[in-house]
């Protein structure tokens, strides 16, 4: 009967989602908007790289606000106006005329500008109670489109958001950001090219500007830099020329392209009710950046045995829901492929297959219910034997862990024989699973991994540890293929931010 009741309630989710989705910008105000968008394109930059971004005609069709990553430093920027009149010019070469380095802004001017719509300060501070779009060119396309946001609860100080890993980056580049500010955290991740548009209110009025595009990990870290600093950017006497790096730190065109072009392959799958899109494949050195839970991911590494090199240069495949930025983390090489409602990915030869599952859950009961509807009904009956479970401490957190954007995950690791154990003879094989349970932004999702021939850790130590036994080559090579799942696993979760 509890089963039939869970059932009962996933099914309802799907249905409440509409009704608690709040309303943002009209179309029309939408459509208005985008009429000032600009897609700048930066070349010739000091780093070598070469950059794209989003910007907006701000009062005046000549005066451009964008993001000082996108152009600092670079000696050939160029705009392209989205709303240019049909037979007028609709590319310009534009200068940079102010430089907010802290508040990474900047100001463009353009000569000959077209007539196109200019947009406005919203009064201060936004209403964080309603829901907003945020305008831009994702991944550096110059096909624009807006992305519905609302505030996300929790610390809005931009040291206290962003990850450790994405911090230490920002410092390395030399970056001039304060990140004592407060910012505008939304709930959902703003994609790399929409850095520098804006983000407005139901009467196309500007109360932000995406700051999107820090790598942090399998999705990009973003936020919005409140609008009220566009008159500290008009005031600014920061030297105009100062470069920024980006290597490391921000997406480049080139890191753009790659997203774009693992949109292009069309690559879907509908995992329980969520919808995942493929977005390429990254470098563990990169996917770790990301992870929620930093310590456990390095006992992991520890107990996997390997160099760390080796580590740093695993593959790793990217899905993303849109809507939640929910991200599932899969080893590279091996295809999702559609078990009923849920994905699995399967090792060829050796005993591992991953498991991911998604649903809308708006409230904590929700997402209580998706977790264990997903341990009780999608996990446990893939499990190779039905008795003698014992939980694996390595690997399980003590209970649910909240973290101040608003996620919340679990993750628990389990252990049973292969045969019932006989007193005196030596301990069975094991089957190993590992769940993440996790839930954020109006979706849960449960990724899990099961390895049903794991071998007994006494054997495992010795022949990590160099060991010389018939067994070992085959011991050492569940173990690599095991580090890869697991930590894929564990890598998958929601934007920091």
């Amino acid at each position: 009967m509890r089963g039939a009741a869970l059932i009962a309630a996933l099914a309802l989710l799907a249905g409440s989602a509409a009704a608690q989705q709040q309303e943002g910008p009209s179309f029309a105000a939408r459509e208005a908007a985008l009429k000032s968008l600009v897609h700048v394109a930066a070349e010739d930059c000091a780093d070598g790289s070469a950059r794209a971004g989003s910007g907006f005609a701000f009062e005046q069709p000549g005066r451009v606000v964008t993001a000082h990553h996108v152009v600092g430093g670079c000696r050939r920027v160029t705009v392209t106006y989205e709303g240019a009149p049909q037979g007028t010019a609709r590319q310009k070469p534009a200068q940079i005329a102010r430089v907010l380095a802290v508040s990474d802004l900047a100001l463009l001017e353009v000569s000959g500008a077209p007539p196109v719509p200019v947009l406005r300060l919203a009064p201060p501070p936004p209403d964080r109670a309603k829901s907003y779009a945020g305008f831009g060119y994702q991944n550096g396309q110059l096909t624009a489109g807006d992305q519905l946001v609302t505030f996300s609860t929790g610390q809005s100080r931009l040291a206290d958001i962003l990850p450790p890993e994405a911090q230490q980056e920002l410092a390395r580049a030399g970056s001039r950001i304060d990140t004592r500010r407060d910012v505008l955290r939304f709930n959902v991740a703003l994609q790399p090219g929409m850095s520098g548009g804006p983000i407005i209110n139901g009467q196309g009025q500007v109360v932000g500007i995406v700051a999107g595009g820090l790598k942090a990990g399998a999705a990009p870290a973003s936020w919005g830099w409140p609008a009220e600093w566009v008159a500290d950017l008009l005031r600014s006497n920061d030297a105009r020329e100062q470069p920024v790096r980006v290597a490391g730190t921000y997406y480049s065109l080139s890191d753009m392209r790659a997203v774009a072009q693992a949109e292009a392959s069309g690559r879907r799958m509908r995992c329980g009710q969520l919808d995942f899109e493929f977005r390429g494949t990254r470098r563990f050195a990169d996917v770790a950046r990301g992870s929620d839970d930093h310590p456990r991911l390095e006992y992991l590494l520890q107990i996997g045995g390997q160099p760390r090199a080796a580590i740093d240069a695993l593959a790793f495949d990217i899905w993303v829901h849109r809507e939640s930025g929910a991200t599932a983390v899969v080893p590279s090489g091996y295809p999702m492929q559609n078990q009923g409602e849920v994905c699995v990915v399967r090792s060829a030869t050796g005993p591992f297959l991953q498991v991911v599952w998604g649903v809308p859950a708006f409230t904590q009961l929700q997402a209580s219910q998706a977790s264990i509807f997903f341990e009780q009904r999608v996990m446990y009956p893939l499990a190779p034997y039905n008795f003698g479970f014992e939980i694996d401490p390595a690997l399980t957190t003590q209970g649910p862990q909240f973290r101040d954007n608003g996620m919340v995950f679990n993750r628990k690791g389990f252990t049973q024989p292969k045969v019932y154990w006989v007193p005196g003879m030596p301990f069975p094989p094991l089957a190993h699973s590992f769940e993440t349970l996790i839930a954020k932004s109006g979706s849960f999702l449960g990724v899990g991994t099961l390895n049903n021939d794991m071998p007994q850790g006494q054997l495992q130590r010795f022949c990590l540890q160099g060991g010389q036994m018939p067994a070992c080559p085959a011991v050492l090579a569940n173990i690599v293929e095991w580090t890869r799942f697991i930590l894929a696993t564990q890598l998958s979760t929601y934007p920091a931010t």
